[in-house]
């Protein structure tokens, strides 16, 4: 059994240095965090309860006990109770986060430990004192105690949420290289950016979420969106809906099923929240409700077919049935204002591995065909050309099959990388 040796206790909380960092709710660490148990410390004085991923020995069961129906399972946490004012709530994947719905202060970690719990209150309390006015919101905080260089500090990261507005917002001015973003041309363009991350954050956070007149009004719009959405891809080729009509109609009995049964869960409100961020950001990338709006993903296409081939260019199409132009003009509308949808990457790509295959296997059959002519009497030196060139032509199918297959390209940015037609402006 692994044993992890006593740490050395971090300073009070009173003595460490808060260092304040805005992050956007997609930057939460909640999928890069291992899964850990707690570890008790055998001196208050000189260790601290740690998070690792060996079990602990003090909370491991020796038996099952007797009577498990009945309370057993109800019993406190091993490393003892909540403080006051704290929920615990465990998302529909399966996380715990923790709640206080007097502040409306919202973690992912776990305020048993008591260095934890005074961090996350005298941070709330330095957040909040920033702020002209309280109203209803949501801050949600993170701490991280992992900074070599500042041993006896902490680094808080932080944003705020305003449900009615469907926000987040900060205390103070944010820079957006600080939080990784590029800076957006107007207000709008700015808010069209932070909906689809309020909408990761109910994602992340749904249990606690009142499905109030405001989730419910959300939902109806939604609904309404799905069935646009699918109608405008059935009617226009260019639709810049992220869905296609069958992933929409999906979605969409599953929004009447929740709404025929009445069911409030959390799986509904993270359901809504998924299905809106994705919403969010293809209205963000489009420049929704902005002017010069893409309203058709063909719109401005440029074609890079040239216009003038040389007889070069033009004997090797001829030589490729015109399989290479037809690949570039499909390109050209797939990264059409280098904006890839990942539907109909994922139907080009299909094709293109499909033709792949075909043309190895008709490669293969022809360089079969070959080796029997080689071994009789109609040997040539057009038999043995023909030989190479099939031969040939099998192992650069067979080579591009193996080197791109579907998994490696499996995510819109990996697409852009590979595929960029220009640079960026």
């Amino acid at each position: 059994m692994t044993t992890t040796a006593p740490l050395t206790a971090p300073p009070k909380y009173y003595a460490l240095a808060f260092f304040y960092k805005p992050i956007l709710p997609s930057a939460n660490r909640r999928y890069n965090r291992e899964p850990t148990t707690w570890v008790n410390s055998s001196s208050a004085e000189n260790t601290y309860q740690i998070y690792v991923i060996s079990p602990n020995p003090k909370c491991a069961l020796l038996n099952i006990p007797a009577n498990t129906k009945t309370r057993f399972f109800t019993d406190d946490h091993p490393a003892g109770p909540l403080f006051d004012g704290w929920d615990e709530y465990v998302h529909p994947e399966g996380d715990t986060y923790y709640y206080q719905p007097e502040r409306g202060l919202l973690t992912s970690l776990d305020p048993r430990d008591p260095r934890i719990n005074n961090c996350l209150t005298k941070a709330f309390d330095d957040i909040l004192a920033q702020l002209p006015s309280r109203f209803d919101m949501e801050i949600f905080l993170d701490l991280d105690f992992s900074d070599p260089s500042q041993p006896a500090s902490v680094t808080v990261f932080y944003y705020m949420v305003d449900h009615r507005n469907r926000q987040i917002f900060w205390a103070s001015d944010v820079d957006f290289n600080a939080i990784g973003i590029l800076p957006c041309q107007s207000k709008g363009h700015l808010k069209s950016l932070l909906t689809p991350e309020y909408w990761v954050h109910v994602d992340y956070f749904p249990v606690h979420v009142n499905f109030d007149k405001n989730l419910s009004d959300a939902e109806a719009e939604l609904m309404a969106i799905l069935g646009h959405g699918a109608v405008d891809d059935k009617t226009a080729p260019g639709s810049t809906c992220p869905w296609g009509a069958a992933e929409c109609i999906q979605y969409l009995a599953v929004l009447r099923d929740f709404r025929t049964f009445d069911d409030k869960t959390s799986y509904r409100v993270a359901t809504i929240a998924r299905l809106w961020s994705a919403v969010g950001r293809a209205r963000h990338i489009n420049s929704y409700g902005l002017p010069n709006a893409r309203l058709d993903r063909l719109q401005g296409f440029v074609d890079y077919t040239p216009v003038q081939r040389s007889l070069s260019m033009t004997l090797c199409d001829s030589a490729t049935f015109g399989i290479s132009i037809g690949i570039l003009q499909r390109m050209s509308t797939l990264f059409n204002g280098r904006v890839v949808y990942h539907r109909h990457w994922d139907i080009f790509f299909h094709d293109l591995r499909s033709t792949w295959v075909k043309t190895g296997s008709i490669g293969g059959l022809i360089l079969l065909c070959d080796m029997v002519l080689i071994t009789s009497e109609l040997n040539n030196a057009a038999t043995i050309a023909s030989a190479s060139l099939s031969g040939a032509s099998m192992f650069i199918a067979l080579y591009l099959h193996q080197k791109h297959p579907q998994w490696k390209l499996a995510t819109g940015p990996d697409i852009v990388r590979l595929n960029a037609l220009r640079p960026s402006d």
